[in-house]
Order: C-alpha cells, then sequence, then structure tokens
C-alpha cells in the first residue's frame, strides 16, 4: 500500500446466493485471496493484509435480477496509524 498510515487491511470475499453454503463460502474465500495475491504482487508486505470470506451472508441486495452486485471485494482499514494514536515521543539518549 502507498499510505504508510494504513497498518492493516481485511480483504473481505462475498458471493450471491446461487449454489450452496459450501460453494459460497469457498468461493468468497478464493476471491479475497486472489486479490491479496494481487496486491502483493504490486509490493504491498503481506503482514499488513487479512483475508476473509462471508459467502452468502452479507448480501447488498435481495433481488434476483440484482444479484450480481453480491459478487464482490470489499477493503477494510482495520487498523491506521491515525486511531493507533500518535507516536511515543523519543527518549534518545543523545546530549
Amino acid at each position: 500500500m502507498e499510505n504508510p498510515d494504513i497498518l492493516e487491511l481485511s480483504i473481505e470475499g462475498h458471493a450471491d446466493a446461487r449454489g450452496t453454503e459450501q460453494y459460497n463460502q469457498r468461493l468468497s474465500e478464493e476471491r479475497a485471496a486472489s486479490t491479496r495475491a494481487m496486491l502483493i504482487g504490486f509490493g504491498v508486505d503481506e503482514s499488513r493484509l487479512r483475508v476473509v470470506g462471508y459467502g452468502k451472508s452479507k448480501p447488498l441486495v435481495a433481488t434476483r435480477r440484482a444479484e450480481e452486485r453480491n459478487r464482490r471485494v470489499e477493503f477494510i482499514v482495520v487498523r491506521s496509524r491515525e486511531a493507533a494514536g500518535p507516536p511515543a515521543p523519543s527518549t534518545g539518549g543523545g546530549s
């Protein structure tokens, strides 16, 4: 990530309601993992990334006609420098 203020990012995969619960769970996990791999390929430190799949448990829309909107990956900032507070004051031993 180019933004040094983002310390940890959650990559959250989602699926639509088609298919079994097990299939959609695996699909959403693979969707998030693929996105993580892409970010690592762009140079993002993997220790800053967390992956989770929600299957079909968190739909954006409930209608069949717009169900493709449920197939998605979302990025959630889990921890940022601002939320972590200012850095501790230096107690350097210089004179």
